[in-house]
């Protein structure tokens, strides 16, 4: 491409402004001269681009080693100053409160664990318990006030005998968005020990064998809201080949349409997103075959075929 006129004076500037200070700088430094640099020189063009990289803005969350995973959030870097400072300045009256709390270890919380206590309490209400269910002590959590801002469902699948503490077979969660994630006995149950998150305990039934959902609590089934919560429970993201998007925000989609005299039950339903559920319909894919288990069998425009097995729920070892 030709680069314009003004392009190339607009480097010549940013090197001229940049380069002096790099030979001495850290990268970091030097990259905060560049966007110095680059808010100076082209203001207009930046805060288009600022503009623009708002359609990225999201909150998201990852799973690490040992249990840990990392909420990232993309926004407005003055917001996310902001934020911090909020969490930092919440973090600090706390250790000033109460400078004797302990972790789930018996060590002093340092800041950045009382950060993430504040930032749970400003999404729950409340700061969850920092001890482990089985401390002796019963420390409660610290800087607990005020009421839940909002309802929101996680599943997280744990065997009985785990949940009393005579096994350890390690449990799944499912985040709200991404692929479910194994996760510690002693963290669920460190979770169901929370008094300020609240919990809802379901029997599931499993087949022993394969470890899939046989009976979400119920024997016989309709057209109600335990249908759908049954089947987002069993298949657990969309069943198209492939698809991780979580079966929470998908669409209940008859294998055998209701049209042609397909039945409303878990031989024949399946949570579709709303790109495969079209694909479906309108997109030349089909299932051809579909188990009460989440079991099926697609067959592409092109002839092909593609098996579907939904994750246990169990781990059958």
């Amino acid at each position: 491409p030709v680069l314009s006129t003004d392009f190339i004076s607009d480097c010549s500037r940013l090197e001229a402004r940049v380069l002096p200070r790099a030979t001495m700088a850290t990268p970091a430094q030097t990259r905060a001269v560049a966007r110095r640099a680059v808010l100076a020189i082209d203001a207009h063009g930046q805060e288009v681009r600022r503009r623009r990289a708002a359609a990225g803005f999201d909150v998201q969350v990852y799973a690490e080693d040992d249990g840990v995973g990392v909420l990232h959030a993309r926004m407005p870097y003055a917001h996310a100053v902001l934020v911090h400072a909020a969490l930092d300045a919440m973090a600090r009256e706390e250790l000033s409160n109460d400078a004797s709390a302990r972790d789930a270890g018996g060590g002093t919380l340092t800041l950045g664990q009382r950060r993430v206590m504040a930032l749970q309490e400003l999404a729950f209400g409340h700061a969850p318990v920092h001890n482990s269910v089985d401390t002796a002590d019963g420390v409660e959590g610290i800087g607990s006030h005020g009421a839940a801002r909002v309802g929101v469902e996680i599943g997280v699948v744990i065997d009985l005998p785990s949940l009393l503490g005579v096994a350890d077979v390690p449990g799944t969660m499912t985040p709200a968005v991404g692929a479910p994630e194994p996760i510690s006995t002693a963290a669920v149950r460190e979770l169901l020990a929370s008094p300020s998150i609240p919990v809802t305990l379901r029997r599931l039934v499993c087949e022993p064998i394969s470890g899939r959902l046989l009976d979400r609590g119920r024997t016989t089934y309709a057209v109600t809201g335990d249908l759908r919560r049954f089947l987002i429970t069993r298949d657990r993201t969309c069943r198209f080949p492939g698809c991780t998007r979580p079966a929470r925000r998908c669409q209940a989609d008859h294998a055998d349409p209701w049209d042609d005299g397909g039945c409303t039950d878990i031989d024949n339903l399946g949570m579709l997103c709303v790109r495969h559920h079209q694909l479906k319909s309108h997109g030349g894919w089909d299932i051809v075959e579909t188990r009460p288990d989440g079991w099926c069998r697609w067959r592409s425009p092109d002839g092909r075929f593609y098996d579907v097995d939904p994750p246990p729920l169990a781990d059958t070892g």
